[in-house]
């Protein structure tokens, strides 16, 4: 599969040893360890790795190893720690080169799974401190207990991600928060989805050491199946969409228990309803004596004033439970910045037109899209053939217009709108002011101007000012606060962007003309140079 992290889980304590005398493993011709699992007492201490190797090699770095990185949503590193594991040495060259591995102590086991780099062969080591006892614990104590940690639980699949290394989400009634499966592993330590027989509405039980991916995803890496116990209840529907305009989805149930019952949440139920239930009998063979029985349940659901919805509906049998869920469609919501930033999470779609401040993510297309409002960060952009942005036909640059569509979500408590399709562009040339007044005169093409400010006294509640950068002077007709700005608020922009004489100010707006004098139309203001 892949090591995202140096955190790769082997459960069973028969696999992990600590070598009373040295040996050279048999590994790549070029790089030879004396071990591949070393122990560290839980009280603190130090092991020591002999690296045999015929060419320069180096430990691998990551996010876990040798400091831990916490990063924000564009990837960049919000903070660093050291690891709990200090290495003497994080490279060494030809013959033979020992690195002591040292620790203080814990109060509980861990480990690391290092990788070792020699031209185009990888070795790993193993390192733990202590005993990697297995505690049992719900998703909550999990998620609040150290990163590293050893531990049992026991859940329900709300959903698969990945059915080649089984990557999945398990969630249990001590927390709203759902801990994600990054690969799940037999007690030989393969991938063998098919083996494990899980199905969203099962109960399992894995083990795993927790981590907290990008400081914001609850994971176990790599988890050791331990059993299933397999739901009563299954639905054989696949997820729908209703229109805006209402109606009835048709879902069958199949279930083994004492009858079921399809309960909607009550955060849906002003808009969902259980209308009918027709149930049929399983038809026992020599094959299957013991058939589950079918429902088939009609849902109503109320036609939807306002933007895209999502609902459920909960089936439960002799103990089991399993979730339907659906989405309704809905009108598209035109809106700004400051409002988007506000609105609560889930499958509503936003439009907003604005300016593109700055570019964050030139491969994915992940940006900030300014009005007169305020910012929205916008994380993946996408044209209408689906296409994602270092693939647009015509790329989008920072200062272009743009007016995009999709759903609001967050990161780590931060507002932003994700995987937005591009409905309208229009490109903004970064010109001079003396390429702008030789520019002609259309008020559908705009230009990105940067320059001084003047004229600042006289220009009123209009916003009525003069830009001058090296090549010249142009007049600027209503400076508005931001793409969509009102009318007469100049002096609200002063204030609230600190505004003064002799200011570096970037405006757009459109070339136009007053009884034959150039100046700038449809202008607004983007930014204020620090």
């Amino acid at each position: 599969m892949k090591l995202r992290y140096l955190f790769s889980i082997i459960l069973s304590s028969v696999l992990f040893f600590s070598a009373c005398e040295e040996q050279v493993t048999d590994s790549w011709d070029n790089i030879k360890l004396s071990q591949t699992y070393l122990s560290i007492a839980e009280e603190g201490g130090s092991a020591t790795l002999t690296v045999t190797a015929t060419e320069d090699w180096e430990f691998v770095v990551d996010d876990v190893w040798p400091e831990v990185i916490k990063r924000d949503k564009e990837g960049n590193v919000e903070s660093s720690t050291p690891s709990w594991l200090v290495a003497d040495k994080m490279s060494g060259g030809q013959g033979e080169t020992k690195v002591t591995f040292s620790a203080e102590a814990t109060t509980s086991g861990r480990e690391l799974e290092l990788k070792i780099k020699a031209g185009d062969n990888t070795q790993f080591v193993r390192v733990r401190q202590g005993s990697m006892t297995v505690t049992k614990a719900t998703v909550a104590e999990i998620i609040a207990g150290p990163e590293g940690k050893l531990y049992e639980v026991k859940g329900i699949c709300t959903a698969i991600a990945n059915t080649n290394y089984g990557n999945w989400y398990l969630k249990d009634s001590s927390t709203d928060q759902q801990l994600y499966i990054y690969g799940t592993v037999d007690a030989s330590g393969k991938y063998n989805w098919s083996s494990f027989n899980i199905e969203v509405g099962d109960e399992v039980t894995v083990q795993g050491s927790y981590v907290l991916y990008g400081g914001n995803t609850p994971e176990f890496v790599n988890a050791t199946f331990i059993k299933v116990s397999k739901s009563l209840v299954k639905v054989i529907t696949e997820p729908a969409t209703v229109a805006k305009e209402g109606g009835e989805l048709e879902v069958k149930v199949a279930y083994k228990g004492a009858g079921v019952f399809p309960t909607v949440p009550e955060e849906y139920r002003s808009w969902v309803s259980i209308v009918d239930m027709q149930n049929k009998p399983g038809e026992p063979t020599k094959i299957e004596p013991n058939p589950a029985d079918t429902a088939v349940v009609k849902i109503a659901v109320l036609p939807n004033d306002g933007g895209n919805r999502e609902g459920s509906v909960t089936f439960v049998s002799s103990g089991s439970s399993v979730p339907y869920a659906f989405t309704q469609e809905g009108a598209i919501i035109e809106t700004t910045a400051d409002q988007i930033n506000a609105a609560e999470d889930g499958a509503t779609l936003y439009r907003i037109t604005g300016c593109v401040k700055s570019i964050a993510n030139g491969k994915y297309g992940n940006l900030y899209i300014s009005d007169y409002t305020g910012e929205v960060y916008v994380y993946g952009t996408y044209d209408a053939e689906g296409n994602r942005f270092d693939a647009f036909t015509t790329p989008i640059n920072e200062g272009d217009i743009v007016t995009v569509c999709g759903v609001k979500t967050s990161y780590n408590g931060s507002p932003q709108m994700k995987n937005v399709v591009v409905e309208n562009h229009i490109p903004v040339a970064t010109v001079t002011v003396a390429d702008f007044l030789a520019a002609p005169e259309a008020s559908d093409v705009y230009y990105r101007l940067t320059g001084t400010l003047s004229g600042l006294d006289a220009a009123g509640i209009y916003g009525n000012i003069y830009l001058t950068d090296e090549t010249g002077e142009v007049y600027v007709y209503g400076l508005l606060s931001g793409w969509g700005g009102p009318k007469k608020e100049f002096e609200s922009l002063v204030t609230n962007a600190g505004l003064a004489e002799g200011d570096k100010i970037t405006i757009v707006g459109t070339r136009t003309a007053y009884k034959g004098t150039p100046q700038v139309g449809n202008a607004f203001f983007v930014s204020k140079a620090e």
